[in-house]
């Protein structure tokens, strides 16, 4: 078999074994990308060479929806919505479940976003929820 013919076997491979991903966003620092797609996985990698940090998969998404995902400011905590209505966030060094906040949304917190400047957290399905926290 040719190298050509192997590298495209190689590639084959990768993209079978390669989740399906709807999701993407760098850390602040540059340091992760996090990717998140159908599944109840969200993915950290290195955003230099590609490589598996992380894998979490404490969300629920038995649905099949997407979530936006995102980092805190300081770039050691990613974040996702869920099916449930939470937003969960997971330490990437420790590779750890941090907390799931429930702002009572009646449907899947499909949307998230954190304003770091004013240090404001939001989350939404048909409803809004404002996470300020409390100094």
């Amino acid at each position: 078999t040719s190298p050509y013919m192997q590298q495209q076997q190689q590639q084959q491979q990768q993209q079978q074994q390669s989740p399906y991903l709807s999701q993407l966003t760098f850390s602040n620092d540059g340091k992760y990308i996090a990717g998140s797609g159908t599944g109840a996985e969200v993915y950290i990698l290195d955003a230099f060479d590609g490589r598996e940090v992380a894998v979490f998969s404490d969300r629920k998404n038995e649905s099949g929806l997407s979530f936006s995902i995102g980092f805190t400011p300081d770039s050691q905590f990613v974040y996702s919505g869920s099916e449930d209505g939470a937003v969960h966030f997971w330490h990437i060094a420790s590779k750890s479940h941090v907390v799931s906040l429930s702002a009572g949304h009646g449907g899947p917190t499909r949307a998230v976003r954190f304003a770091e400047k004013h240090a404001m957290l939001a989350s939404a399905c048909h409803a809004l929820a404002l996470w300020i926290p409390s100094l």
